[in-house]
């Protein structure tokens, strides 16, 4: 008879990615809204609607190298941080987060071979839930189609191979 044991949360969240949402939050404006000089806003209707596309991430980041020295330092629950970054161009954001992936990496998983972070081109049933709570009329929320996911992944890849070309 062999006992198997079971790791607590803590270690299983340790030694496993973490995950990232990346998805994309669209919005139909029929208004302009317009501040002035003195600090008075005031709306104006558009000929036509807009349709505005905005990019995100969002997820726990593994602890820096300082916080995991530090845990003090780190006002996160278990040394995570929650994060979460929005971009209206989605290389831009692909670039936040290539830093933030350089940046917060387990050395555990790095040890082993392993990636980090594992990335899902889609909103999590929670970030869903979040935002129809929240959401104003006229927006949708929806993961990156195939060609979005390259643009995001081939930004990614070329903010780290050029920060890595700096060391």
């Amino acid at each position: 008879m062999s006992i198997e044991r079971v790791p607590s949360q803590q270690e299983s969240q340790e030694n496993f990615p973490l995950e990232i949402d990346i998805y994309v939050v669209e919005e139909v404006r029929t208004h302009k809204d317009t501040v002035t000089e003195q600090g008075f806003g005031y709306s104006t209707p558009l000929k036509y609607p807009e349709k505005l596309s905005h990019f995100a991430w969002r997820g726990r980041l593994q602890p820096t190298e300082y916080e995991r020295r530090n845990p003090q330092s780190s006002k996160s629950s278990q040394g995570y941080t929650e994060s979460m970054m929005s971009q209206d161009d989605i290389e831009m954001l692909a670039v936040n987060f290539a830093h933030n992936y350089r940046t917060r990496q387990n050395p555990d998983l790095q040890e082993r071979g392993e990636s980090s972070y594992l990335l899902k081109f889609e909103p999590s049933e929670k970030i869903i839930k979040e935002f129809e709570e929240r959401r104003g009329q006229g927006s949708t929320i929806r993961g990156l189609n195939l060609e979005e996911q390259k643009i995001f992944m081939d930004a990614f890849r070329k903010a780290n191979e050029e920060a890595t070309k700096k060391k």
